[in-house]
């Protein structure tokens, strides 16, 4: 049953849908009550801007088009104070949209019309890399002035906090726990995404550029997050020579 995953951490996970479609907010909540999950729904940008703070959701369905702030808006204000999963649930099925929703910080994009068991997994999936517990110990890496705590799922460069949402989290520890030897693409999809996303190297090359934008001192020259080239990326300290490496 499914209610186990609904109910893994002891209280019943809560899910905001943003959505002007007030039938597709019904839609959505009956599907995903059915599966033990507490949905409220929110009817334009503002107000799910609001009930995110209020509620403290453990995941957001947002739409794109809505009155008042759109999901771009919405998804972008998110991100400045909280790093809670989002996804895009929207009819806008273009590549450069699904890149734009993934470079403001959601964790995934599904497009409208979408199969039920579609969504409930990819929910599911989100919510496991959100939650996914950290090994005993505290266990730290230091790569330049980096430093990744893995126990906390906190990162600081040079002492000054970096904020990463869940999945660019993930990402950038396995590359520090690979300890600088190159890690395939591959490799990596099925790890952070699943391995129904292992071909999909365009979600990759998204958020390594989001990562770079995030921890390195100049996202165009990355000194950190390194190319190698045809098979994928690693870990590098700013010390360490980069000639090997190859285009980013």
């Amino acid at each position: 049953m499914r209610w186990r995953t609904a109910l893994l951490w002891g209280t019943m996970t809560k899910i905001l849908v943003v959505d002007d479609d007030r039938d597709l907010c019904t839609l959505v909540s009956i599907i995903l009550s059915k599966d033990g999950y507490e949905v409220e729904p929110a009817y334009d940008g503002p107000s799910g801007l609001k009930m995110a703070v209020r509620l403290q959701p453990d995941l957001i369905l947002l739409d794109i088009m809505m009155p008042g702030d759109s999901g771009w808006d919405v998804c972008e204000q998110l991100r400045r104070i909280s790093n809670v999963p989002i996804i895009f649930l929207s009819a806008r099925g273009a590549e450069r949209d699904i890149v734009r929703g993934l470079q403001l910080g959601a964790d995934d994009y599904i497009t409208k019309p979408f199969r039920r068991h579609e969504l409930v997994a990819r929910i599911e999936t989100v919510l496991r890399r959100a939650r996914t517990a950290p090994q005993e110990g505290d266990t730290l890496f230091h790569i330049g002035d980096l430093t990744i705590n893995q126990t906390r799922w906190e990162v600081q460069r040079a002492g000054a906090p970096i904020q990463l949402t869940p999945t660019e989290f993930r990402l950038l520890l396995l590359l520090a726990q690979r300890n600088g030897r190159p890690v395939s693409h591959k490799e990596i999809l099925t790890a952070v995404w699943g391995a129904e996303r292992e071909e999909n190297l365009n979600l990759l090359k998204v958020y390594i550029r989001q990562l770079r934008r995030k921890i390195e001192l100049d996202p165009e020259l990355p000194q950190y997050v390194l190319t190698k080239r045809g098979v994928g990326y690693r870990l590098a300290s700013p010390a360490e020579p980069a000639a090997s490496e190859g285009p980013r």
